[in-house]
């Protein structure tokens, strides 16, 4: 049986969207989610028989420095919690949005057509992580399911060596926000499924080229719904390799760890039987521990993974021994 490296990547943020500056509200979530991990790890290590690393993404950008005094405040409220977590072998990494305080309207605006304050909020970040940690970020992801070459070029320059918030076949949308949205939307629907450098020069996010040394690693999607999608599974699997999509009316869906089970539990069937996915990336934000609904899909999704670890041979990983696996 092949191993198929599952990354559980974790987004470190606030709870609230939309930072009140004059409270610094502690991360609750954050704080439940090392918990709720802390508990699920030996459980996914006794079903895997081996390991297990989980990807935290940690926010340090100027959104975090206005709103919390200082751009390093998560490590530098929660010691004993990232302690722990490097003990574990456990990856961090970063987390970016381009969000800037408007004093004009006092609310956040999501800037990202101003190229110069994302390059600010990328440096911020880098910086911070660097600072406080005494080594560069290997690992990098951008919020608001937005990217773009330039900015993921920034990060390369500064140290990463893998980028992880890639959405291939999501439409672009802003309503999620719940706050302005400057900016071009980027379109993933041509995005490639697997691991893959590109030129992050110039051109579409769906470019491949050798010329980039940075390893884009999409977030796993895909269009799997109803129980009818699994049967005559080997064929349909034939016919995704000849290119022909079976699924196409279906809406793309995102590998989020807190999305309702019968979602998720068809999604990752499909990758591995019908896509034949050769790793999956999931992604969850540390607030969903913070909402009764959600944490209860989380922790039903996770003793999915669980219960199928030995059935689909996972292996839970960060994106460096992925990349090792998959290349090696």
């Amino acid at each position: 049986m092949k191993q198929v490296p599952v990354i559980i990547c974790v987004d470190v943020e606030p709870d609230e969207h939309e930072i009140d500056i004059n409270l610094r509200s502690p991360w609750n979530g954050f704080i439940e989610t090392y918990k709720l991990f802390s508990k699920l790890r030996p459980l996914l290590e006794l079903a895997a028989h081996s390991p297990v690393r989980f990807s935290w993404f940690l926010r340090m950008d100027p959104q975090i420095e206005i709103g919390y005094g200082s751009s390093t405040w998560v490590l530098d409220q929660y010691p004993e919690i990232f302690s722990d977590l490097q003990l574990k072998d456990d990856e961090l990494g970063l987390h970016v949005h381009a969000t800037r305080w408007d004093k004009l309207t006092s609310r956040w605006i999501g800037d990202y057509g101003n190229q110069e304050w994302v390059a600010t909020c990328v440096k911020t970040a880098f910086n911070a992580y660097s600072k406080a940690l005494q080594r560069s970020c290997k690992s990098v992801s951008f919020g608001d399911r937005w990217s773009n070459n330039e900015a993921i070029a920034l990060a390369e320059s500064l140290g990463a060596e893998s980028f992880l918030s890639l959405e291939p076949g999501a439409k672009p949308s802003g309503s999620e926000l719940g706050y302005q949205f400057d900016g071009e939307w980027p379109d993933y629907e041509n995005t490639p499924t697997d691991i893959h450098r590109a030129s992050t020069a110039t051109g579409p996010l769906d470019q491949r080229k050798s010329d980039g040394h940075i390893w884009r690693i999409p977030l796993s999607t895909g269009k799997y719904e109803g129980s009818k999608t699994f049967r005559f599974w080997r064929v349909k699997r034939l016919a995704k390799a000849l290119g022909i999509d079976l699924q196409r009316h279906n809406e793309s869906t995102t590998l989020r760890l807190h999305i309702p089970p019968d979602v998720f539990r068809q999604t990752v069937e499909g990758l591995i039987r019908i896509s034949n996915a050769s790793y999956l990336s999931v992604v969850v934000r540390t607030d969903a521990c913070s909402n009764p609904a959600q944490r209860s899909n989380l922790e039903c999704n996770i003793e999915y993974l669980r219960s199928h670890s030995q059935l689909h041979g996972f292996k839970f990983t960060t994106p460096a021994e992925t990349i090792r696996l998959l290349n090696g």
